[in-house]
């Protein structure tokens, strides 16, 4: 992406180097963060089926105690 200046001086150069390490490194990051996002999502998922079994089982033995 060019800077609105056409000039090819060495400050112009610097500051076009500078926004596109910017935007590099942003997207890295915002890759980073969706990839954490995600390995919280799985992780909370597989603590609610964890949390839901759980309960599932002690129902199961509740029953099973009333009935004796």
């Amino acid at each position: 992406r060019k800077l609105r200046c056409s000039c090819h001086c060495e400050s112009c150069a610097n500051t076009q180097r500078t926004f596109a390490n910017m935007r590099r490194n942003n997207r890295s990051l915002q890759r980073k963060i969706i990839e954490i996002k995600k390995q919280n999502r799985e992780k909370s998922v597989k603590y609610s089926v964890k949390r839901v079994n759980q309960i599932v089982r002690r129902k199961a033995a509740t029953i099973d105690a009333l009935k004796k």
